[in-house]
């Protein structure tokens, strides 16, 4: 004796089916439904079978294109990845070297500042320099004239 699942009219009402088959649903073959299986001839059971066969090689192809397309997207996200992080990189690269820039640049205004520092020093300096040589002239000739620390008659 066979026992099939046979499909049973659920109704709408959640009463009536309560989301599995019951005990009702496993019956014995009519001597009826048995003689429509055996009905069935060799020519029908090849032809069935050949397209089973046909869809389980269908499926699997199908099964290949999809992860053959799954590697595609899981390569295209790592590289998207990839390129994410390189374009990361170059943006700290360019921070890192425009920081550099600006380092070099404000060091350069730092030595002009103290070249224009030194300059003004030494032409200070310079001047100093000319009064007190223009003073130590004016020493020397008035005490060559004979003024110098004479008292007053």
């Amino acid at each position: 004796m066979d026992f099939v699942c046979l499909k049973r009219r659920f109704g709408y009402d959640y009463n009536e089916f309560q989301g599995r088959p019951s005990w009702k649903d496993y019956q014995e073959l009519e001597p009826s439904e048995e003689a429509d299986l055996n009905y069935l001839d060799v020519d029908q059971l090849k032809k069935a079978n050949e397209n089973l066969r046909m869809k389980i090689a269908e499926l699997k192809m199908l099964r290949k294109s999809v992860r053959q397309q799954q590697m595609m997207d899981l390569r295209r996200k790592l590289q998207e990845a990839e390129v994410a992080a390189l374009k990361e990189e170059q943006r700290h690269h360019i921070e890192r070297f425009n920081l550099d820039v600006d380092r070099l640049k404000q060091k350069e205004l730092e030595d002009q500042l103290l070249n224009l520092e030194r300059k003004e020093v030494n032409h200070t300096l310079f001047k100093q320099q000319r009064v007190a040589d223009l003073y130590m002239d004016m020493l020397a000739e008035l005490a060559d004239k004979g003024n110098v620390n004479k008292p007053n008659p």
